[in-house]
């Protein structure tokens, strides 16, 4: 890839790593919440 800015190719790296570290964010928020729904779940209904 040819990057023209000075600087540029840091700033590609450093976004790489932004949306690497979103998509981990976005994939335990997904965990949490499957394990919350599932531990729910085993409770007993009160109504």
């Amino acid at each position: 890839m040819y990057v023209a800015v000075k600087g540029g190719e840091a700033a590609i790296a450093n976004a790489h790593r932004l949306l690497a570290d979103r998509r981990r964010a976005t994939a335990q928020c997904r965990r949490c919440a499957s394990t919350r729904s599932s531990s729910s779940s085993a409770l007993p209904s009160t109504g």
